[in-house]
């Protein structure tokens, strides 16, 4: 039974958590310190407040693999949930999946998730386009009219950036080798790194704003080797514009790109509640495997694209710990919270919380006082 005084607590942490988003917080990872903090009460609780505001759609998410029972709480089943979302979905073998039903927003999403090596070949009609990826970074997009009007080489003789004698030297040893003409000159020293970085994420750019005006182009993927290891000593080649397009594509762009794939599937993942505003997307019908980089990586386009669907998304992690994810994936959302039972008096492990959780790249935006689990009990406070 919840009591006034924990209503009263849940509201006025609802407006805290509301003033966060005010200020563009809308991912919150919500941790501990210890299995006991009271942290799934406190994820619950908020998610409620929230939702009966009637202002907010809150998503819940249960991204602890130790101990998922947000489902248990909310009273709906765990048999299809983030676990089995990411491998049914983001690890889907692409292979063996009919092309027609993705678009390019799907292909490009899903094979940044896997973090492929290839390239992705996009046409229609007379329209041909190369969208490159490196270990799912896309290094590249070329074709269509950029492919001719503003060739790499070409562009930087117009710009000063290059000589006609350096581009037509550079060309020889990229037709005979087939490695990328930008990395030709940057081994050559032809080119500084932000000169080619602005030639290729305009041209890209350019690219890309051609294949969105496509309708259903038709996409096929030739996964490859990394061709060049081996004359890098075993280390992945650098790609001063990867960053850029990247940008690009996970940009403002981004909402341009048709994914029918993954918005017809994430339905089928995320449950009701009692609360309208309220949905779940619980722990799956098996622990996530959210230790293994391939799977963080995927959650957290996942929490990108649930990012444009809810105001608010509160993941519910596990402890912060040695085995634990949930350091990893405080990089991922906007901020993180702490749950710490009041009585705690080992100020050590708090310390270290804190620390492991920002040494991970997390912002950490306050730390609430519980006092413990069970169904009487009444959380304490919140500093910011």
């Amino acid at each position: 039974m919840i009591t006034d005084t924990e209503t009263l607590y849940e509201q006025s942490l609802a407006a805290r958590v509301r003033e966060l988003t005010a200020r563009r917080l809308r991912r919150l990872l919500v941790t501990s310190t210890a299995p006991t903090e009271g942290k799934s009460s406190v994820v619950l609780g908020l998610g409620r407040a929230l939702a009966q505001s009637g202002t907010e759609s809150v998503l819940l998410v249960d991204a602890n693999p130790i101990r998922p029972d947000l489902h248990s709480a909310l009273g709906v089943s765990s048999e299809c949930g983030l676990s089995d979302l990411l491998a049914g979905v983001y690890f889907c073998e692409l292979g063996r999946e009919n092309p027609i039903q993705f678009g390019l927003g799907d292909w490009l999403e899903i094979l940044r998730a896997q973090a492929k090596t290839g390239e992705l070949l996009v046409s229609r009609g007379d329209h041909n386009f190369c969208i490159r990826f490196a270990k799912g970074s896309i290094c590249s997009i070329s074709g269509g009219d950029s492919a001719s009007q503003d060739a790499v080489g070409e562009r930087l003789v117009r710009l000063g950036k290059l000589g006609a004698a350096q581009r037509d030297d550079a060309l020889r040893i990229h037709e005979r080798t087939g490695r990328p003409l930008g990395h030709v000159l940057r081994m050559l020293n032809c080119v500084t790194e932000a000169d080619l970085s602005q030639v290729l994420v305009d041209q890209a750019g350019q690219a890309l704003r051609e294949l969105i005006a496509l309708r259903q182009p038709s996409c096929r993927f030739n996964e490859t080797a990394e061709a060049y290891r081996p004359a890098t000593g075993g280390r992945t080649p650098s790609s001063p514009e990867s960053a850029g397009i990247d940008e690009l594509v996970t940009g403002t762009l981004r909402d341009y790109l048709e994914s029918p794939f993954l918005t017809g599937q994430m339905p089928a993942y995320i449950s009701d509640t009692a609360l309208p505003n309220l949905k779940l997307l619980s722990g799956g019908s098996k622990p996530s495997e959210l230790n293994a980089p391939p799977q963080v990586r995927a959650l957290g386009l996942l929490l990108e694209r649930l990012g444009r669907i809810y105001d608010i998304i509160l993941i519910d992690s596990a402890e912060v710990g040695i085995a634990s994810p949930t350091a990893a994936l405080a990089g991922l959302v906007d901020g993180a919270l702490l749950v710490v039972k009041a009585d705690q008096e080992d100020v050590g492990t708090i310390r270290a919380a804190l620390s492991s959780l920002r040494e991970a790249g997390g912002q950490v935006l306050g730390v609430v006082l519980s006092q413990g689990v069970g169904p009487g009990h009444i959380p304490g406070s919140m500093a910011l």
